[in-house]
């Protein structure tokens, strides 16, 4: 990433340029950008590269196609909005397509696909009850 306001995707075998993605508003980059330069996310999907960029206190999803194309193909995926305040970090995990991210609201949010969110969900509850409803006290004390 350059300080530009311009992000850069090499394959790092080959060394083959996948894209370069600009961002939309010179404005959203000098008031935002400064944390994305080392706490931004890469996801190789195979076919494609995924960047999770923080901008400020949102995520951008930035795809770099892969490919025999003359010219590579790069696109914005969407923006992620729910932190308060800055994102610190973004980290991907691979096997069950969650991005999770922490801001400086001192929050960390996990990102999943629709169909994992009801199960997330109930897990969440069931070990908010638990905590909940745990005796640990001892008579002894």
């Amino acid at each position: 990433m350059l300080y530009t306001g311009t992000v850069i995707v090499y394959d790092a075998v080959t060394m083959e340029e996948l894209g370069v993605y600009e961002f939309r508003t010179r404005r959203k980059w000098t008031e935002k950008m400064s944390n994305a330069l080392e706490n931004f996310t890469i996801v190789d999907e195979g076919s494609s590269v995924r960047v999770a960029l923080p901008v400020g206190d949102d995520i951008d999803w930035i795809r770099f196609s892969k490919g025999f194309r003359q010219e590579a193909r790069v696109s914005f995926i969407s923006t992620l909005s729910a932190h308060l305040s800055r994102v610190n970090a973004c980290v991907y995990r691979n096997g069950s397509q969650q991005l999770y991210s922490a801001g400086a609201d001192r929050n960390v949010l996990c990102w999943a696909p629709q169909n994992d969110r009801r199960r997330l969900h109930l897990e969440a509850e069931s070990t908010k009850k638990s905590i909940v409803t745990n005796d640990e006290w001892s008579d002894d004390d």
